[in-house]
Protein backbone atom coordinates (compact mmCIF):
# COMPACT_ATOMS: atom_id res chain seq x y z
CA UNK A 1 0.00 0.00 0.00
CA UNK A 2 2.81 2.51 0.90
CA UNK A 3 4.24 1.80 -2.47
CA UNK A 4 1.42 2.58 -4.52
CA UNK A 5 0.84 6.08 -2.68
CA UNK A 6 5.20 6.95 -3.27
CA UNK A 7 4.59 6.21 -7.19
CA UNK A 8 1.37 8.04 -7.45
CA UNK A 9 2.55 10.98 -5.53
CA UNK A 10 6.20 10.54 -7.52
CA UNK A 11 3.82 10.56 -10.87
CA UNK A 12 1.73 13.78 -10.14
CA UNK A 13 5.51 15.91 -9.57
CA UNK A 14 6.62 14.45 -12.78
CA UNK A 15 3.63 15.80 -14.29
CA UNK A 16 3.60 18.83 -13.11
CA UNK A 17 7.14 19.59 -14.10
CA UNK A 18 6.65 18.66 -17.69
CA UNK A 19 3.43 20.99 -17.85
CA UNK A 20 5.55 24.20 -17.05
CA UNK A 21 8.57 25.29 -18.82
CA UNK A 22 10.30 25.47 -15.55
CA UNK A 23 13.66 26.51 -14.84
CA UNK A 24 15.70 24.27 -12.18
CA UNK A 25 18.89 25.39 -11.10
CA UNK A 26 21.38 22.49 -10.41
CA UNK A 27 23.84 22.15 -7.41
CA UNK A 28 27.09 24.32 -8.06
CA UNK A 29 29.87 22.48 -10.29
CA UNK A 30 33.05 21.92 -9.52
CA UNK A 31 34.03 25.11 -10.73
CA UNK A 32 31.08 27.04 -9.06
CA UNK A 33 29.22 27.79 -11.61
CA UNK A 34 25.26 27.90 -11.93
CA UNK A 35 23.76 25.02 -14.40
CA UNK A 36 20.48 26.15 -15.89
CA UNK A 37 18.31 23.38 -17.76
CA UNK A 38 15.34 24.46 -19.36
CA UNK A 39 11.89 22.38 -19.62
CA UNK A 40 10.01 20.80 -22.32
CA UNK A 41 5.97 21.45 -23.36
CA UNK A 42 6.37 17.52 -24.23
CA UNK A 43 7.12 14.72 -21.98
CA UNK A 44 8.89 12.78 -24.91
CA UNK A 45 11.35 15.54 -26.47
CA UNK A 46 15.00 14.92 -26.36
CA UNK A 47 17.22 16.42 -23.33
CA UNK A 48 18.22 19.46 -24.35
CA UNK A 49 22.05 20.30 -23.92
CA UNK A 50 22.96 21.54 -20.07
CA UNK A 51 24.40 25.27 -20.28
CA UNK A 52 27.14 26.27 -18.21
CA UNK A 53 27.01 30.23 -17.03
CA UNK A 54 30.28 31.61 -15.14
CA UNK A 55 30.44 33.59 -11.80
CA UNK A 56 32.33 35.90 -13.30
CA UNK A 57 31.68 36.21 -16.97
CA UNK A 58 34.38 37.55 -19.33
CA UNK A 59 33.48 39.93 -21.53
CA UNK A 60 34.10 39.07 -25.32
CA UNK A 61 36.78 40.61 -27.16
CA UNK A 62 35.33 42.13 -30.37
CA UNK A 63 37.73 42.81 -33.45
CA UNK A 64 39.35 46.36 -33.06
CA UNK A 65 40.20 48.24 -36.20
CA UNK A 66 44.16 49.95 -36.40
CA UNK A 67 44.75 53.19 -34.91
CA UNK A 68 44.10 56.26 -36.92
CA UNK A 69 47.26 58.77 -37.40
CA UNK A 70 46.05 61.88 -35.25
CA UNK A 71 45.60 64.52 -38.14
CA UNK A 72 48.53 67.28 -38.39
CA UNK A 73 47.63 70.54 -36.95
CA UNK A 74 48.33 73.96 -39.09
CA UNK A 75 50.78 74.97 -36.51
CA UNK A 76 52.51 71.77 -37.10
CA UNK A 77 52.03 72.02 -40.76
CA UNK A 78 53.66 76.11 -40.62
CA UNK A 79 56.57 74.97 -38.36
CA UNK A 80 57.19 72.09 -40.92
CA UNK A 81 57.32 74.09 -43.41
CA UNK A 82 59.26 76.76 -42.02
CA UNK A 83 61.92 74.69 -40.94
CA UNK A 84 62.31 73.08 -44.44
CA UNK A 85 61.84 76.34 -46.29
CA UNK A 86 64.86 78.09 -43.90
CA UNK A 87 67.71 76.97 -45.70
CA UNK A 88 66.24 78.43 -48.79
CA UNK A 89 65.28 81.55 -46.85
CA UNK A 90 69.25 81.80 -46.21
CA UNK A 91 70.00 81.27 -49.84
CA UNK A 92 67.57 83.83 -50.92
CA UNK A 93 69.60 86.37 -48.68
CA UNK A 94 72.76 85.94 -50.04
CA UNK A 95 71.74 86.15 -53.40
CA UNK A 96 70.51 89.38 -52.46
CA UNK A 97 72.85 90.91 -51.01
CA UNK A 98 75.33 89.63 -54.00
CA UNK A 99 73.04 91.17 -56.51
CA UNK A 100 72.74 94.67 -54.55
CA UNK A 101 76.20 94.96 -53.94
CA UNK A 102 77.48 98.88 -54.43
CA UNK A 103 79.81 99.30 -57.20
CA UNK A 104 83.14 99.71 -56.61
CA UNK A 105 83.72 102.93 -58.79
CA UNK A 106 84.77 105.81 -56.90
CA UNK A 107 82.47 108.43 -58.58
CA UNK A 108 79.55 105.61 -58.06
CA UNK A 109 80.17 105.48 -54.55
CA UNK A 110 80.79 109.36 -53.85
CA UNK A 111 77.37 110.82 -54.71
CA UNK A 112 75.30 107.24 -53.62
CA UNK A 113 74.05 107.17 -50.26
CA UNK A 114 75.41 103.76 -47.72
CA UNK A 115 71.68 103.93 -46.71
CA UNK A 116 69.74 101.72 -49.10
CA UNK A 117 65.93 100.58 -48.53
CA UNK A 118 67.18 96.92 -49.41
CA UNK A 119 69.66 96.79 -46.67
CA UNK A 120 66.93 97.76 -44.00
CA UNK A 121 64.73 95.24 -45.39
CA UNK A 122 67.05 92.35 -45.49
CA UNK A 123 68.26 93.35 -41.81
CA UNK A 124 64.04 92.98 -40.25
CA UNK A 125 64.26 90.29 -42.47
CA UNK A 126 67.25 87.99 -40.73
CA UNK A 127 65.53 89.11 -37.51
CA UNK A 128 62.56 87.99 -38.40
CA UNK A 129 64.67 84.25 -39.22
CA UNK A 130 66.99 84.75 -35.91
CA UNK A 131 63.19 85.10 -33.96
CA UNK A 132 61.76 82.08 -35.79
CA UNK A 133 64.82 79.69 -35.62
CA UNK A 134 67.66 80.79 -32.42
CA UNK A 135 68.01 77.52 -31.90
CA UNK A 136 68.71 76.39 -35.58
CA UNK A 137 72.73 76.30 -36.81
CA UNK A 138 72.38 78.26 -39.79
CA UNK A 139 71.12 81.00 -37.44
CA UNK A 140 74.94 81.48 -37.39
CA UNK A 141 75.23 82.23 -40.62
CA UNK A 142 72.36 84.67 -40.47
CA UNK A 143 74.23 86.66 -38.16
CA UNK A 144 77.02 86.50 -40.46
CA UNK A 145 75.46 87.98 -42.95
CA UNK A 146 73.89 90.87 -40.73
CA UNK A 147 77.06 92.00 -39.94
CA UNK A 148 77.72 92.01 -44.01
CA UNK A 149 75.10 94.29 -44.49
CA UNK A 150 75.90 96.54 -41.34
CA UNK A 151 79.26 96.62 -42.93
CA UNK A 152 78.42 98.15 -46.21
CA UNK A 153 76.26 100.72 -44.63
CA UNK A 154 78.86 101.76 -42.21
CA UNK A 155 77.22 100.31 -39.31
CA UNK A 156 80.73 99.01 -37.85
CA UNK A 157 79.86 99.30 -34.56
CA UNK A 158 76.40 96.68 -35.35
CA UNK A 159 78.20 94.93 -37.51
CA UNK A 160 80.72 94.04 -34.51
CA UNK A 161 77.60 93.46 -32.50
CA UNK A 162 76.66 90.78 -34.91
CA UNK A 163 79.76 88.70 -35.22
CA UNK A 164 80.09 88.84 -31.15
CA UNK A 165 76.50 87.69 -31.22
CA UNK A 166 77.59 85.01 -33.21
CA UNK A 167 80.40 83.82 -31.25
CA UNK A 168 78.53 83.94 -27.66
CA UNK A 169 75.33 81.67 -29.21
CA UNK A 170 76.84 79.50 -31.85
CA UNK A 171 80.46 78.58 -30.24
CA UNK A 172 80.17 75.90 -32.31
CA UNK A 173 78.98 77.01 -35.53
CA UNK A 174 81.89 76.38 -38.59
CA UNK A 175 81.35 80.40 -38.68
CA UNK A 176 82.89 80.86 -35.58
CA UNK A 177 86.21 81.14 -37.35
CA UNK A 178 85.47 83.81 -39.60
CA UNK A 179 83.39 85.58 -37.18
CA UNK A 180 86.80 85.60 -35.20
CA UNK A 181 88.47 87.17 -38.15
CA UNK A 182 85.92 89.57 -39.07
CA UNK A 183 85.64 90.62 -36.01
CA UNK A 184 89.40 91.24 -35.86
CA UNK A 185 89.43 93.32 -39.34
CA UNK A 186 86.96 95.85 -37.86
CA UNK A 187 88.75 96.69 -34.70
CA UNK A 188 92.28 96.78 -36.56
CA UNK A 189 90.23 99.46 -39.20
CA UNK A 190 87.16 100.69 -39.19
CA UNK A 191 86.48 100.69 -35.37
CA UNK A 192 90.23 101.12 -34.22
CA UNK A 193 89.28 103.62 -31.69
CA UNK A 194 87.13 101.02 -30.59
CA UNK A 195 89.41 98.24 -30.15
CA UNK A 196 89.84 98.22 -26.64
CA UNK A 197 86.15 97.94 -26.08
CA UNK A 198 85.77 95.63 -28.62
CA UNK A 199 88.41 93.47 -26.04
CA UNK A 200 86.37 93.86 -23.80
CA UNK A 201 83.03 92.51 -24.93
CA UNK A 202 85.14 89.62 -26.41
CA UNK A 203 86.60 89.07 -22.94
CA UNK A 204 83.01 88.71 -21.82
CA UNK A 205 81.84 86.55 -23.82
CA UNK A 206 85.05 84.12 -23.89
CA UNK A 207 83.67 82.64 -19.83
CA UNK A 208 80.12 82.00 -20.94
CA UNK A 209 78.29 78.77 -20.42
CA UNK A 210 74.98 76.57 -20.97
CA UNK A 211 72.58 76.48 -23.73
CA UNK A 212 71.81 79.30 -26.78
CA UNK A 213 69.33 81.21 -24.46
CA UNK A 214 71.24 81.18 -21.56
CA UNK A 215 74.46 81.96 -23.22
CA UNK A 216 72.94 84.83 -25.33
CA UNK A 217 70.95 86.22 -22.14
CA UNK A 218 73.53 86.44 -19.80
CA UNK A 219 75.77 88.15 -22.42
CA UNK A 220 73.29 91.20 -23.22
CA UNK A 221 72.41 91.32 -19.64
CA UNK A 222 76.26 91.66 -18.96
CA UNK A 223 77.03 94.16 -21.54
CA UNK A 224 73.86 95.74 -21.07
CA UNK A 225 74.41 96.83 -17.55
CA UNK A 226 77.87 97.33 -17.98
CA UNK A 227 78.55 99.69 -21.66
CA UNK A 228 78.21 103.09 -21.26
CA UNK A 229 79.04 103.55 -24.83
CA UNK A 230 76.48 105.47 -26.52
CA UNK A 231 78.17 103.88 -30.54
CA UNK A 232 76.81 100.12 -29.23
CA UNK A 233 73.56 101.19 -27.34
CA UNK A 234 71.12 100.79 -30.31
CA UNK A 235 72.47 97.20 -31.65
CA UNK A 236 72.46 96.11 -28.03
CA UNK A 237 68.98 97.10 -27.07
CA UNK A 238 67.78 95.67 -30.61
CA UNK A 239 69.63 92.52 -29.88
CA UNK A 240 68.01 92.38 -26.07
CA UNK A 241 64.14 92.74 -28.08
CA UNK A 242 65.20 90.46 -30.31
CA UNK A 243 65.97 87.71 -27.90
CA UNK A 244 62.77 88.80 -25.90
CA UNK A 245 61.12 87.82 -29.04
CA UNK A 246 62.78 84.41 -29.49
CA UNK A 247 63.49 83.05 -26.20
CA UNK A 248 62.82 79.35 -25.81
CA UNK A 249 64.37 78.32 -22.26
CA UNK A 250 65.82 80.91 -20.18
CA UNK A 251 63.68 81.81 -17.40
CA UNK A 252 64.63 85.25 -15.83
CA UNK A 253 63.93 87.48 -18.81
CA UNK A 254 63.85 90.48 -16.39
CA UNK A 255 67.68 90.60 -16.50
CA UNK A 256 67.65 90.66 -20.38
CA UNK A 257 64.57 93.44 -20.05
CA UNK A 258 66.53 95.59 -17.51
CA UNK A 259 69.63 95.72 -19.89
CA UNK A 260 67.31 96.98 -22.77
CA UNK A 261 65.71 99.44 -20.54
CA UNK A 262 69.54 100.83 -19.51
CA UNK A 263 70.77 100.82 -23.02
CA UNK A 264 67.48 102.68 -23.97
CA UNK A 265 68.82 105.68 -21.39
CA UNK A 266 71.67 106.17 -24.11
CA UNK A 267 69.30 106.26 -27.02
CA UNK A 268 66.14 107.92 -26.16
CA UNK A 269 64.49 109.07 -22.16
CA UNK A 270 60.90 108.26 -22.90
CA UNK A 271 61.70 104.75 -24.72
CA UNK A 272 63.64 104.11 -21.47
CA UNK A 273 61.31 105.10 -18.90
CA UNK A 274 58.93 102.61 -21.24
CA UNK A 275 60.91 99.76 -20.32
CA UNK A 276 61.73 100.44 -16.95
CA UNK A 277 58.01 100.66 -15.90
CA UNK A 278 57.61 97.31 -18.24
CA UNK A 279 60.01 95.66 -16.11
CA UNK A 280 58.44 96.98 -12.99
CA UNK A 281 55.03 95.70 -13.77
CA UNK A 282 56.00 92.41 -15.38
CA UNK A 283 58.35 91.22 -12.79
CA UNK A 284 57.58 91.95 -9.45
CA UNK A 285 59.97 89.90 -7.80
CA UNK A 286 62.78 90.76 -10.40
CA UNK A 287 66.14 91.45 -8.34
CA UNK A 288 67.06 94.17 -11.27
CA UNK A 289 63.78 96.21 -9.15
CA UNK A 290 65.61 98.58 -6.82
CA UNK A 291 68.13 99.53 -9.89
CA UNK A 292 65.58 100.08 -12.10
CA UNK A 293 63.28 102.69 -9.94
CA UNK A 294 66.60 104.32 -9.70
CA UNK A 295 68.00 104.20 -12.97
CA UNK A 296 64.34 105.70 -14.13
CA UNK A 297 64.11 108.46 -11.36
CA UNK A 298 67.45 109.69 -12.61
CA UNK A 299 66.00 109.94 -16.24
CA UNK A 300 62.92 111.83 -15.27
CA UNK A 301 65.12 113.74 -13.15
CA UNK A 302 67.55 114.66 -15.68
CA UNK A 303 66.84 113.70 -19.15
CA UNK A 304 62.89 114.91 -18.37
CA UNK A 305 62.68 117.41 -16.19
CA UNK A 306 59.64 115.47 -14.48
CA UNK A 307 60.37 116.00 -10.98
CA UNK A 308 57.47 114.78 -9.09
CA UNK A 309 57.51 111.56 -10.75
CA UNK A 310 61.84 111.75 -10.27
CA UNK A 311 60.23 111.88 -6.37
CA UNK A 312 58.02 108.90 -6.62
CA UNK A 313 60.73 106.55 -8.51
CA UNK A 314 63.39 107.45 -5.61
CA UNK A 315 60.79 107.08 -2.87
CA UNK A 316 59.87 103.81 -3.70
CA UNK A 317 63.26 102.52 -3.61
CA UNK A 318 64.12 104.11 -0.28
CA UNK A 319 60.71 102.79 1.10
CA UNK A 320 60.43 99.09 -0.74
CA UNK A 321 64.05 97.82 -0.72
CA UNK A 322 65.98 100.04 2.51
CA UNK A 323 68.33 97.01 2.27
CA UNK A 324 69.63 97.39 -1.71
CA UNK A 325 72.92 98.60 -2.02
CA UNK A 326 71.32 101.30 -4.87
CA UNK A 327 69.04 102.64 -1.96
CA UNK A 328 72.03 105.04 -0.60
CA UNK A 329 72.46 106.86 -3.84
CA UNK A 330 68.45 106.90 -4.25
CA UNK A 331 68.58 108.80 -0.75
CA UNK A 332 71.09 111.24 -1.59
CA UNK A 333 69.69 111.61 -5.55
CA UNK A 334 66.15 112.29 -4.05
CA UNK A 335 67.73 114.79 -1.59
CA UNK A 336 69.73 116.66 -4.36
CA UNK A 337 66.89 116.93 -6.55
CA UNK A 338 64.82 118.65 -3.74
CA UNK A 339 67.87 121.13 -3.01
CA UNK A 340 69.33 121.77 -6.68
CA UNK A 341 65.86 121.01 -8.75
CA UNK A 342 63.15 122.48 -7.39
CA UNK A 343 64.08 124.81 -3.86
CA UNK A 344 62.37 122.07 -1.36
CA UNK A 345 65.20 122.67 1.13
CA UNK A 346 62.84 121.50 4.07
CA UNK A 347 62.50 118.29 2.55
CA UNK A 348 66.61 118.34 1.53
CA UNK A 349 67.39 118.29 4.80
CA UNK A 350 65.01 115.91 6.09
CA UNK A 351 66.12 113.60 3.59
CA UNK A 352 69.56 114.08 4.01
CA UNK A 353 68.83 113.82 7.99
CA UNK A 354 67.75 110.61 6.96
CA UNK A 355 71.07 109.54 5.09
CA UNK A 356 72.85 110.51 8.22
CA UNK A 357 71.06 108.50 11.07
CA UNK A 358 71.20 105.34 8.72
CA UNK A 359 74.35 104.77 7.49
CA UNK A 360 76.42 106.68 10.43
CA UNK A 361 80.45 107.36 8.73
CA UNK A 362 79.85 106.04 5.57
CA UNK A 363 80.89 108.79 2.99
CA UNK A 364 77.04 109.48 1.92
CA UNK A 365 76.74 111.06 5.88
CA UNK A 366 80.12 112.96 5.23
CA UNK A 367 78.64 114.58 1.68
CA UNK A 368 75.00 114.95 3.62
CA UNK A 369 76.35 116.64 6.32
CA UNK A 370 78.39 119.21 3.97
CA UNK A 371 75.19 119.63 1.81
CA UNK A 372 73.11 120.72 5.14
CA UNK A 373 75.41 123.15 5.82
CA UNK A 374 75.49 124.92 3.06
CA UNK A 375 71.22 124.82 2.83
CA UNK A 376 71.56 126.10 6.19
CA UNK A 377 74.59 128.99 5.66
CA UNK A 378 73.39 130.26 2.09
CA UNK A 379 69.77 129.20 1.35
CA UNK A 380 67.53 129.43 4.69
CA UNK A 381 69.51 131.65 6.32
CA UNK A 382 70.31 129.49 9.26
CA UNK A 383 74.49 129.97 10.08
CA UNK A 384 73.63 128.67 13.72
CA UNK A 385 72.55 125.65 12.36
CA UNK A 386 75.59 125.82 9.48
CA UNK A 387 77.97 125.45 12.65
CA UNK A 388 76.00 123.12 14.51
CA UNK A 389 76.02 120.39 11.07
CA UNK A 390 80.09 121.52 10.60
CA UNK A 391 81.02 120.19 14.40
CA UNK A 392 78.68 117.13 13.98
CA UNK A 393 80.92 116.21 10.60
CA UNK A 394 84.08 116.66 12.78
CA UNK A 395 82.90 114.39 15.48
CA UNK A 396 81.44 111.89 12.72
CA UNK A 397 84.70 112.22 10.67
CA UNK A 398 88.39 112.74 11.35
CA UNK A 399 91.36 113.89 9.59
CA UNK A 400 91.21 116.35 6.85
CA UNK A 401 87.63 116.14 6.58
CA UNK A 402 86.94 116.84 10.15
CA UNK A 403 89.87 119.92 10.17
CA UNK A 404 88.34 121.43 6.90
CA UNK A 405 84.58 121.18 8.40
CA UNK A 406 86.32 123.26 11.90
CA UNK A 407 87.58 125.72 9.88
CA UNK A 408 84.61 126.53 7.41
CA UNK A 409 82.47 126.35 11.17
CA UNK A 410 84.59 129.02 12.82
CA UNK A 411 84.43 131.25 9.46
CA UNK A 412 80.86 131.85 10.00
CA UNK A 413 81.37 132.10 13.86
CA UNK A 414 83.44 134.81 13.11
CA UNK A 415 81.58 136.77 10.13
CA UNK A 416 78.02 135.62 10.21
CA UNK A 417 77.18 135.04 13.75
CA UNK A 418 80.49 137.15 15.21
CA UNK A 419 79.65 134.28 18.31
CA UNK A 420 83.21 134.82 19.56
CA UNK A 421 82.27 132.32 22.40
CA UNK A 422 81.50 129.85 19.51
CA UNK A 423 84.17 130.91 17.33
CA UNK A 424 86.92 130.07 20.14
CA UNK A 425 85.58 126.99 21.42
CA UNK A 426 86.15 125.58 17.75
CA UNK A 427 89.55 126.85 17.63
CA UNK A 428 90.06 124.83 20.80
CA UNK A 429 88.94 121.95 18.44
CA UNK A 430 91.15 122.50 15.93
CA UNK A 431 93.96 122.18 17.97
CA UNK A 432 93.19 119.28 20.18
CA UNK A 433 92.08 117.46 16.73
CA UNK A 434 95.40 118.28 15.09
CA UNK A 435 97.93 119.58 17.59
CA UNK A 436 101.83 120.94 17.17
CA UNK A 437 100.45 121.56 13.31
CA UNK A 438 100.05 124.94 11.61
CA UNK A 439 96.50 124.57 11.27
CA UNK A 440 96.83 124.66 15.65
CA UNK A 441 98.97 127.26 15.77
CA UNK A 442 96.17 129.37 13.31
CA UNK A 443 93.96 128.48 15.37
CA UNK A 444 95.92 129.59 18.60
CA UNK A 445 96.55 132.86 17.35
CA UNK A 446 92.87 133.35 16.00
CA UNK A 447 91.98 133.13 19.43
CA UNK A 448 94.24 135.34 20.93
CA UNK A 449 93.42 137.85 18.33
CA UNK A 450 89.59 137.15 19.16
CA UNK A 451 90.63 138.16 23.27
CA UNK A 452 92.19 141.43 21.51
CA UNK A 453 90.42 142.72 19.05
CA UNK A 454 86.44 141.99 19.37
CA UNK A 455 86.44 140.73 23.08
CA UNK A 456 89.00 143.67 24.37
CA UNK A 457 90.58 141.37 27.06
CA UNK A 458 93.96 142.44 26.73
CA UNK A 459 95.84 140.52 29.45
CA UNK A 460 93.99 137.04 28.05
CA UNK A 461 95.42 138.80 24.75
CA UNK A 462 98.55 138.26 25.92
CA UNK A 463 98.75 134.42 27.26
CA UNK A 464 96.53 133.54 23.81
CA UNK A 465 99.78 135.12 22.10
CA UNK A 466 102.10 133.86 24.22
CA UNK A 467 101.19 130.14 24.37
CA UNK A 468 101.44 130.69 20.20
CA UNK A 469 104.98 131.94 21.03
CA UNK A 470 105.74 128.67 23.33
CA UNK A 471 103.37 126.21 21.35
CA UNK A 472 104.45 126.74 17.84
CA UNK A 473 108.47 128.46 18.21
CA UNK A 474 109.04 127.61 14.42
CA UNK A 475 105.96 128.82 13.13
CA UNK A 476 105.58 132.33 11.34
CA UNK A 477 102.90 133.45 13.85
CA UNK A 478 104.81 132.80 17.02
CA UNK A 479 106.99 136.47 15.88
CA UNK A 480 103.71 138.01 14.91
CA UNK A 481 102.35 137.29 18.52
CA UNK A 482 106.04 138.65 19.70
CA UNK A 483 104.97 141.81 18.10
CA UNK A 484 101.56 142.13 19.30
CA UNK A 485 102.21 141.37 22.75
CA UNK A 486 104.93 144.51 22.57
CA UNK A 487 102.39 146.42 20.84
CA UNK A 488 99.96 145.55 23.80
CA UNK A 489 102.28 146.84 26.64
CA UNK A 490 102.78 149.78 24.73
CA UNK A 491 99.33 150.29 25.22
CA UNK A 492 98.67 149.57 28.56
CA UNK A 493 101.61 151.43 29.65
CA UNK A 494 100.84 154.71 32.07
Amino acid sequence: MRQLIFLGCFSLLASAALADDAVVTSPSSAGGDKIIQPGDFSPKAETLPTIVIPDNPVAAKADCLPPQAVPESDADKLRKQRTQIAAKWIGSFRNTIKDTARSGNFFSTLFTSSKQPIDTELLGEMDSFIVLHPDMPEAADVYLLKSQVHTRMEAYNAAALDLLMLMTGYPDSPSFGEASKRLSELSGDQLKKQSSAIGLLTQKMKVLTGDHDHRVATYLADIGTTSNDANYAQPIATECALFLQSNRSFLDEDIVEHALARQSMLIDDRIAVYHFNKLLALYPSSPTRPDSLLSMGNVQRKGLKLYAQAAQSYSKLVEQYPEAPETKAGYLSLAGMYDEDMGDYPDALKTYGAVVARYKDDPAVLQSLRNMALIYQNKTGQPAKAIETYIKLSETFKGADALDALDKAENIATSSTRDWTVAMNINDRIIALAPKTDAAAKAAFANAEIAELNLKDMAQAKKLYSAVIDGYPANALAKEAQKRIAAIDRQTQP
